[in-house]
């Protein structure tokens, strides 16, 4: 009996395999491509070493011509074709020390995503900024190109106590002018660094030519240059399933320890449409506490187990987007190494920017948590620490003997 099944299983594989390969000929689609990437590369690359072959009739000229000529298209079965048979006639006609040159600097870039991730702050500081100002979270996440693990210690963070005050100076003032003057600031320099990020990864899709694009991307509607806008949209999306998150953890919160009478209670939930532009536009130094209790003991729901699966996808996000970056950025083709280290210079400033942004933000929304709601009254973990929830008055604690 088992001699039989084994017999089957093996016709049955046999079959199997000899239809899939009968038909892969047949289920090949066209798949879209770039006609233009060579032809955009700088001519003072390498003196113009890519538009010399591909003027050369004894050298490139046909594969360019092949490349450019929107007639012939590429699909599934033979890959981007056109791409591939330029890019090796063009790195056959460069010099040793040229290619040599190139490695060199897909080494160098090939680094940028795990330098990144060294002085990039956590999903969950972006999320914990979104709780008051989504808005300009999203846009400073974006800015900072880093998708690192979610931090389970980022609320317990609130209760830390506030050493270096985030309003010295003419900032103490409650002037409308002065929060007007720091929005505009964190604003512009949000969508600077999202402007900084679009500007290289229109370098890297239009200026270059990335190999691993060629080899792997093949796609109906989107050509292989769309690869490094992926890669930097990335985080974007990863943060976004960090902030359901954090929003589940505050809702279960708030759902479970802040009733209406109790001294944990939140701001409205949800706020109006109105209280959302007042608290965005709102630097967090002088915006609402964020009162986040301290959960005790073990619980069970099905929005624990939503928040741990949410939480578990961005964590594996944070890696994916590490291997994508370093997979893309390695393989990055024509690039002088002047602009190399233009490249890496620009993004890491960025991400440094953003993150001093952010810790600004998020210590000045632990100051007016302890300002307002923790740190100047007598009973500091009344507000924060759940379990005293409907056992009394707990016993108090100062902030120098507390936290």
């Amino acid at each position: 009996m088992l001699f039989d099944t084994t017999v089957l299983l093996t016709r049955a594989g046999l079959i199997a395999s000899l239809i899939i390969s009968s038909i892969q000929p047949v289920v090949g689609y066209r798949i879209t491509r770039s006609y233009h990437q060579f032809a955009q590369i700088p001519k003072t690359y390498q003196n113009n070493i890519i538009h010399r072959p591909i003027s050369n009739e004894t050298q490139c000229l046909a594969y360019y011509e092949r490349y450019t000529n929107t007639s012939v298209y590429d699909d599934t079965t033979i890959g981007h074709q056109s791409a591939v048979l330029l890019d090796n006639c063009i790195i056959e006609q460069m010099q040793q020390y040229q290619q040599s040159e190139m490695g060199a600097i897909s080494v160098v870039l090939g680094l940028l995503p795990a330098g990144l991730t060294q002085i990039g702050l956590s999903t969950s500081h972006f999320s914990l900024l979104a709780s008051r100002r989504p808005v300009l979270a999203t846009l400073l996440s974006f800015g900072a190109l880093t998708v690192l693990p979610m931090d389970a210690e980022t609320l317990p963070s609130l209760r830390q106590p506030v050493r270096v005050p985030t309003r010295p100076g003419f900032l103490g003032s409650n002037s409308v002018a002065i929060k007007a003057l720091v929005t505009t600031i964190e604003y512009l320099v949000a969508l600077g660094a999202v402007a900084n990020v679009l500007w290289e990864v229109y370098f890297l899709t239009y200026q270059s030519v990335c190999w691993a694009a060629i080899q792997l991307l093949q796609m109906q509607g989107l050509p292989e240059t769309v690869v490094p806008l992926f890669w930097a949209l990335f985080p974007v999306v990863a943060q976004l399933l960090s902030h359901l998150a954090m929003w589940i953890q505050l809702y279960r919160r708030k759902r479970k320890y802040g009733e209406k009478g109790t001294p944990y209670e939140f701001t409205t939930w949800p706020p109006s449409l109105w209280t959302r532009v007042i608290t965005e536009l709102t630097p967090s130094s002088w915006g609402s506490p964020l009162v986040a209790p301290e959960v005790r003991g073990i619980e069970r729901g099905s929005l624990l187990m939503l928040e741990l699966a949410v939480t578990q996808v961005v964590n594996l996000c944070s890696i994916a987007h590490v291997f994508m970056g370093t997979i893309i950025l390695s393989t990055m083709q024509f690039i002088s190494l002047r602009n190399a280290v233009i490249i890496l210079v620009r993004l890491l400033s960025g991400t440094i920017i953003v993150r001093a942004v952010v810790q600004y933000e998020l210590h000045g929304m632990r100051e007016v948590s302890q300002e307002k709601g923790l740190g100047r009254q007598r009973d500091v973990s009344v507000a924060i620490d759940s379990h005293y929830v409907g056992q009394g008055k707990p016993q108090s604690h100062t902030r120098d003997g507390g936290y």
